[in-house]
């Protein structure tokens, strides 16, 4: 991202959410969030090269949980949860509205924390760190409650056909390239990963490509830019997979067709 956008910010409205988005810092994106879950959910999410660091505070006990290996894990009260890059996030959501903040950026966390989600115990009245000074402070001073394993189980097939499509989603790579690859069958693979991560290999590289379309929009990217450079050939395709992950088209994500509106980060805790 240009210094010059640096400042920039934008609103979206969608049928199932609002948010507010901006740019803190050096490529350190703020988001206030809140959702309008119409009924209970069960959201399997990836963030691609990105990763997130999400605050909640004063969440009921049952309102939302996360899988943590075969057992759902509740959250609640105030909490901070650190996604890391390229993990699986499976959410257990309960209908009604829920808010949360989050710091996100592509820039490379520390080794010992891209490994396993990680979960903190928040303050809201320090509010959320608004550089990446603060950020690192936040992340080093704070003991975290728990950590969150990627996947259910630890199949070895799964864990690989995973790293292959980490670092090929980008290409044409199709799952009987990896079964030639690992000499399993396709069926086999697609079993193993669906059963690991409750997602399809497909479905992941498609949410893969969809986030590093989106990571280079707001790197200055064109959107047929972002398009190709990400793995997808079709602008069809292209369109309504990121409709189907946002809930809005790739304009609104687009901090060059945004203009500045009034501020609102300092009022939003």
């Amino acid at each position: 991202m240009d210094r010059k956008n640096k400042d920039l910010d934008f609103n979206i409205l969608t049928s199932g959410y609002a948010a507010q988005v901006k740019i803190l810092d050096q490529n350190l994106y703020f988001t206030n969030r809140t959702h309008r879950y119409e009924t209970n959910q069960v959201h399997i999410e990836t963030f691609g090269s990105n990763w997130i660091l999400a605050f909640a505070k004063d969440i009921p006990l049952g309102k939302i949980s996360i899988r943590s290996d075969k057992n759902l894990l509740p959250l609640e009260g105030n909490i901070a949860i650190l996604i890391p890059p390229f993990f699986i996030a499976e959410w257990h959501i309960k209908k009604g509205p829920f808010s949360w903040y989050s710091l996100s950026s592509s820039n490379e966390l520390k080794e010992s924390l891209q490994q396993q989600a990680s979960v903190f115990k928040w303050n809201p009245s320090k509010g959320t760190p608004a550089n990446w000074n603060e950020l690192n402070q936040f992340l080093t001073s704070t003991e975290s409650l728990f950590r969150i394993p990627n996947g259910i189980g630890n199949s070895k097939t799964a864990l690989l056909t995973k790293n292959i499509i980490d670092h090929n989603f980008k290409s044409d790579l199709k799952i009987s390239d990896i079964s030639e690859q690992t000499e399993l069958s396709r069926i086999f693979i697609s079993r193993e990963f669906k059963k690991c991560f409750n997602i399809s290999p497909v479905e992941y590289r498609h949410q893969l490509r969809i986030y590093e379309a989106l990571k280079l929009m707001n790197h200055g990217s064109s959107v047929t830019e972002a398009i190709y450079q990400s793995g997808y050939s079709s602008l069809n395709q292209f369109i309504s997979y990121f409709k189907k992950y946002f809930y809005a088209t790739p304009s609104q994500y687009h901090f060059k067709k945004q203009k500045k509106p009034k501020a609102w980060i300092e009022n939003s805790l």
